[in-house]
């Protein structure tokens, strides 16, 4: 009898165990998809961003003949709100880019 409760409470261990794996794995894996999803938007939150001060550099250029001298005068000129800090910017061609 008592070897046979043992043995029951071993297989319940057992299968409580592997349960948690399981549950484990499955939290993995929608971690794993949330943060994919996440880094998917971050991107497409950039590229629009870039667009977006492209045509404001390109909006100066056409205005006023010449490309803004820095970030701070692109975003006087369009009102955009940006992190001047993540961008590499050319004031001779007009290039942006992310850093």
């Amino acid at each position: 009898m008592v070897r046979h409760i043992a043995l029951t409470g071993l297989i319940a261990l057992s299968l409580a165990a592997y349960s948690c794996n399981d549950t484990r794995e499955g939290l993995s894996n929608m971690t794993v998809k949330k943060v994919e999803k996440i880094e998917q938007s971050r991107i497409a939150v950039e590229k629009s961003d870039i667009d977006a001060l492209k045509r404001g550099i390109t909006t100066f250029n056409a205005t006023n003949g010449r490309y803004p001298k820095d970030l701070d005068e692109l975003a006087e000129f369009t009102a955009l709100t940006f992190d001047k800090g993540i961008y590499n910017y050319n004031p001779q061609t007009g290039a942006i880019a992310l850093r």
